[in-house]
């Protein structure tokens, strides 16, 4: 049995982590892993079953950073038009590469099994980002409108809901366009809340 070492789990998703970052799923492998880590292909079983138990490991890891930059954007104190232009540019920012790992566990099989437990995990970790999307997007929106002006929470809802389908729609679709997406959301966004006559703020 490998020896355990102190802390050699973190050693291990942070060497993962780096790799997810530069390389393609496919192209991680456990033994590149094991390298980058400084540790023996024994050792990484010992904390995890496979390959894809490391991925989500590593990417559940760095969602608590990339929340962390949402937060402070969030909270940044900047006009909220420019507050959610800054927003949806970070979503595009260093995440693609992991979304289109996430794709590919799917298509390949890799959690076949819906009982498999890494697969609960791996939706448990989607569900926290839809619902920290939604949120931070709603209270963002919420801003934009004069305090002394009263909107439906329902409007909100939509507002929101357009603003999140009509990035990821038109990003699918113009992947190169990022920024020019960005500023038609925005701009999208604000024109439907004037027209319901209620002034945005300045």
């Amino acid at each position: 049995m490998p020896k355990k070492i102190p802390d050699v789990r973190q050693k291990i998703l942070k060497s993962a982590e780096r790799l997810f970052n530069h390389y393609t799923y496919e192209e991680v492998d456990v033994r590149l892993i094991a390298k980058e880590a400084g540790v023996s292909v024994g050792t990484i079983y010992y904390h995890f079953t496979d390959k894809s138990g490391i991925f989500v490991s590593a990417f559940e890891k760095s969602l608590d950073k990339w929340f962390g930059t949402l937060e402070r954007i969030k909270n940044s104190g900047v006009h909220p038009t420019q507050r959610l232009t800054q927003y949806l540019m970070f979503l595009c920012q260093g995440t693609n590469d992991k979304l289109e790992a996430v794709k590919i566990m799917f298509f390949e099989g890799i959690f076949a099994s819906p009982a498999d437990s890494q697969c609960k995990q791996l939706n448990k970790l989607f569900d926290r980002i839809k619902s920290q999307l939604v949120v931070d997007i709603a209270a963002i929106l919420k801003e934009m409108i004069p305090k002394d002006r009263q909107i439906e929470e329902k409007l909100i809802d939509r507002l929101t809901i357009s603003a999140l389908g009509s990035f990821l729609t038109l990003n699918k679709r113009f992947p190169q366009d990022i920024e020019e997406n960005v500023n038609y959301v925005t701009s999208s966004i604000e024109a439907l809340i004037k027209s319901k006559g209620i002034p945005l703020n300045s």
